[in-house]
């Protein structure tokens, strides 16, 4: 592979992780979720409760194991074909992978809580 294709590939890799992160944050999850136990979670039943908690769970890890396996991906093609992004830092110490995995964990735990609180109000 050529200096040019595997900058190439590096771009689409981390294209693709950027786009499963946004549709993490958006609609799909954790907005969508967010927004659902805000007007509604307190008047859903347990089941609802328990089955909008598991698919918010399953796709919001689904969107995070995406986005891990493209930087894992990029790293990858940066390891076994010498490009000049090896002279940029923030590519070569993988810290993508940790932040972005860290911000995706942190706010899915987040909306789990938040989900928590309004099914289970202080004032009960």
């Amino acid at each position: 592979m050529t200096e040019a294709e595997a900058i190439e590939n590096i771009a689409l890799y981390g294209g693709n992780a950027a786009m499963s992160f946004t549709i993490y944050i958006t609609f799909t999850f954790t907005f969508g979720f967010l927004a659902a136990a805000f007007f509604v979670g307190s008047d859903l039943t347990r089941f609802q409760a328990i089955a909008a908690v598991g698919l918010y769970t399953t796709a919001g890890g689904g969107a995070v194991i995406s986005m891990v396996t493209y930087i894992q991906g990029a790293g990858a093609i940066m390891n076994n074909t010498p490009t000049f992004l090896d002279m940029l830092p923030l590519y070569n110490m993988g810290l993508w992978m940790y932040v972005l995995s860290a911000i995706s964990m942190a706010g899915t735990l987040i909306s789990l809580y938040f989900m928590w609180g309004v099914r289970h109000p202080k004032n009960e």
